[in-house]
């Protein structure tokens, strides 16, 4: 079967997003007031790597949309399980040696047995996938279309409605925001052609999206400083820009040569980028704090691609060979649960 590079793409870039998001979080733009040109495109540029985990769920939707419930399926969780945890043990060692926190089996095992919600979210999905793919099939296109859409306003309006502090569905409806990633990648591969734009029509329906979401943020801050007022994941302008980068990548035609077998290989790893990049970017950003530059200067940098860039060249540098070794012990173990 041909590789789907373009997968890789979105894989890779959903990675380095993440790695965006927490280096953003610990950067001055945070105590930004939003009233100036500077904060409304780094705003911007923060609601784009918002995309960062829907995109990773869509993606699993999308790759996941054919498989039943039987033992190969299952077997694959061992596997996903053995990695996040060696994953979460070096990035234990880390955040504490870095932070001088006091080390022990306790310590370690409340950390390990507690990882990013990702990680539990991915674990929920890969669990359930096959039985919501007998589900997905007894229903008509009409029938899950609907479901999407129902499932989209059930996330989204209550993510809307809490931004003025109203709270009309329990907030737990709003937690299952994964599904509808999961749903539409899903959707996707079946139904290829089901968003008729061009391919420009994708990126700037995507780009506008983005920017309406910051003028809403804007306008709901009333000049504080940034906070996700009508949610992030469960978003309706986000889930919107995210389908329509997603289905922009999976028209795509990318070429076989060597920077897309590399994009491929790299993607191999992004489990790895997830894991890890919160603690190396953290790390990073604080380093920073020693240039000698103005705050306006030293924002300008920690807030670009740029500096994102120095984050995640660490986090490939550092996790490409914990993910080889977990992958390595994983492949030993797993013919046991034959």
């Amino acid at each position: 079967m041909k590789r789907n590079y373009s997968l890789d793409l979105v894989k890779l870039m959903a990675a380095w997003f993440v790695v965006m998001v927490h280096h953003f979080k610990r950067t001055p733009y945070m105590d930004m007031s939003l009233t100036t040109e500077t904060a409304f495109i780094l705003t911007s540029f923060m609601n784009l790597l918002n995309i960062c985990v829907p995109l990773f769920f869509m993606t699993t939707g999308y790759l996941l949309a054919k498989r039943q419930p039987d033992k190969r399926h299952y077997k694959g969780v061992i596997g996903f399980l053995i990695e996040s945890t060696l994953l979460l043990t070096v990035a234990y060692f880390l955040n504490h040696t870095y932070n001088e926190l006091p080390m022990g089996e306790k310590d370690w095992a409340k950390f390990v047995l507690n990882p990013p919600y990702y990680v539990s979210f991915h674990i929920g999905l890969y669990l359930l996938a096959p039985y919501l793919n007998r589900l997905i099939a007894s229903l008509t296109d009409r029938e899950e279309r609907g479901l999407i859409a129902l499932m989209t306003g059930l996330v989204a309006i209550p993510a809307f409605m809490k931004a003025f502090e109203i709270e009309y569905f329990h907030t737990f409806i709003r937690s299952a925001y994964p599904l509808v990633y999961y749903l539409l990648g899903s959707y996707l591969r079946r139904h290829p052609d089901a968003l008729r734009l061009k391919q420009w029509q994708k990126l700037a329906g995507a780009a506008g999206a983005l920017v309406l979401n910051t003028v809403v943020i804007f306008w709901l801050a009333e000049g504080g400083v940034y906070d996700p007022f009508i949610g992030t994941y469960d978003d309706i302008l986000i889930i919107i820009a995210t389908a329509l980068i997603f289905s922009f990548f999976q028209q795509w035609q990318v070429p076989d040569n060597i920077g897309s077998r590399t994009a491929s290989f790299m993607a191999r790893y992004t489990l790895a980028y997830y894991i890890m990049g919160d603690y190396y970017s953290d790390i990073i950003a604080r380093n920073l704090d020693f240039l000698r530059v103005s705050r306006n200067v030293r924002i300008a940098f920690l807030q670009t691609p740029v500096a994102g860039l120095v984050s995640i060249g660490v986090t490939l540098v550092l996790a490409i060979p914990v993910a080889w070794l977990a992958k390595y012990v994983t492949a030993r173990i797993e013919p046991y649960f034959a």
